[in-house]
């Protein structure tokens, strides 16, 4: 076995998932039911790509033909391994007689390890045979999402899903093909297929985390190697991110393709295409929109500031889209949108920030007074970033002015919290401008001593 191989034996890591072995005894539906419980039409498939004409791996009687002479023994072995795999010991048939399981773990041990030996050449039979292996063994409908899924805490553990151990190694096999130094682009573009991308994409709507991260690092490597389907796998991931604000869908996955997404942004070369800056428009910034948003900022707030990074030129635009998406009734997309604003801040130029100030601080002091205390905390919390204050003390005599009456009006708020930290705050505003404090809060102390005298106090 090579010694660059990523991972262990599968046999030895099977041991850690003893009661899969006997799936049929375990699971209250079969797998082969569970592949074909959902409507391969359904809303959660994306659209069919452009016909592909079949691949030559459909030939199996081609890909088999053992006799030719430009074979290696080892390269047989391989192909035999692999045809047993799609056949005699497809899942399904492992799913019926669960004694075949520790065969077929066996015989992709021998492939993987023929995979891992980068000293043989990957003939291109054999990358048939695993592309054809992998269609019949993953990809599968799935089952519609439910929003009590997507809602489920961290904390709590999902039951393992009898069919991952049976395919892991298959996407560990196909991944470490895209690795090795001497992958071929040109059998990449014929195997892999827009029919084939799409039905990756399709996958990472599975409920298994695990299988999510396997696709992402899978699709991440295709992405890498065979530049030809670059552009269709953006324009369908964005057709995802689309879908999921039109429609209102409940989809998992999100995070994954965002992740992959902060890759694919960090490589665009500047200026920027229209293409780019349209993808960000109506695909990414949309998605602060959806319902789902809790479950993915972290990834899509990354995408964002790799664009503004790129072209600091759109930060107005993603100012202005966000004000425009400010959530209106939900006090946690509130606090998230307000740490998106302060990321943003974190990275923008002075020169930039001049341009958006104004519009962020009435936001800032609107949500200083929000009845929600976890929104307004957020927004106090601001005067803690050391950047945040060197902009503000850039342009006090503008700025504070906005936001002071919302401090002040904080120090009145329910929860003591906010009001200490609205003290702070003015405290070491009227520390580094004294002049400026004093003109603004002149008027609340001649207010409140009106009312003291109208209280005989």
């Amino acid at each position: 076995m090579s010694s660059t191989a990523p991972w262990g034996s599968y046999t030895a890591t099977m041991a850690a998932f003893p009661s899969v072995i006997h799936i049929g005894t375990h699971t209250k539906t079969s797998l082969r039911e569970d592949r074909h419980s959902a409507t391969p039409g359904n809303s959660s498939k994306l659209p069919a790509a452009p016909e592909d004409p079949e691949p030559p791996e459909a030939d199996i009687k081609a890909v088999l033909d053992l006799t030719d002479s430009d074979l290696t023994a080892k390269e047989r072995e391989c192909l035999v391994n692999l045809h047993a795999c799609c056949s005699e010991y497809s899942l399904i048939s492992v799913e019926k007689q669960p004694d075949k399981t520790e065969v077929r773990f066996k015989m992709l041990d021998d492939i993987k390890d023929f995979i891992d030996d980068e000293e043989k050449n990957l003939h291109e039979r054999i990358f048939a045979m695993v592309v054809r292996l992998f269609r019949c063994d993953v990809i599968r409908p799935l089952p519609p999402v439910t929003a009590e899924g997507l809602e489920l805490d961290e904390d709590e553990t999902k039951p393992m899903d009898p069919i991952w151990p049976i395919i892991f190694p298959l996407y560990r096999i196909f991944t470490r093909i895209f690795e090795r130094p001497d992958f071929n682009v040109e059998l990449g573009k014929k195997y892999v297929t827009e029919k084939f991308i799409i039905s990756i994409l399709d996958l990472f709507n599975v409920e298994n985390t695990m299988e999510r991260e396997a696709l992402r690092n899978l699709l991440h490597r295709i992405y890498a190697k065979i530049l030809a389907r670059r552009p269709y796998i953006r324009k369908q991931m964005n057709f995802v991110f689309y879908r999921i604000v039109q429609d209102m869908e409940s989809m998992n996955g999100i995070s994954e393709l965002l992740e992959i997404n902060v890759s694919i942004i960090s490589g665009f070369n500047v200026p920027l295409r229209n293409e780019h800056r349209n993808s960000l428009l109506h695909a990414l910034l949309p998605l602060f929109k959806s319902f789902q948003l809790p479950s993915f900022y972290p990834q899509l707030v990354c995408c964002v500031a790799q664009f503004i990074d790129k072209d600091p030129s759109l930060t107005e635009i993603i100012v202005a889209r966000l004000l425009k998406y400010w959530p209106k009734t939900c006090s946690q997309k509130e606090v998230i949108f307000l740490t998106t604003i302060e990321q943003i801040m974190d990275i923008i130029d002075p020169d930039v920030f001049a341009k958006v100030q104004m519009p962020i601080f009435q936001r800032i002091a609107n949500c200083i007074v929000s009845p929600h205390f976890q929104v307004a905390e957020r927004a106090l919390g601001f005067w803690y970033n050391d950047y945040f204050v060197e902009l503000l003390q850039q342009n006090q005599a503008v700025l504070m002015p906005i936001v002071f009456p919302s401090i002040y009006e904080a120090k009145t708020h329910w929860n003591k919290t906010i009001v200490a930290l609205a003290y702070n705050v003015l405290k070491v505003f009227g520390e580094t401008n004294s002049e400026l404090y004093n003109s603004l809060v002149k008027p609340y102390r001649v207010i409140e001593g009106v009312r003291n005298l109208e209280l005989g106090q």
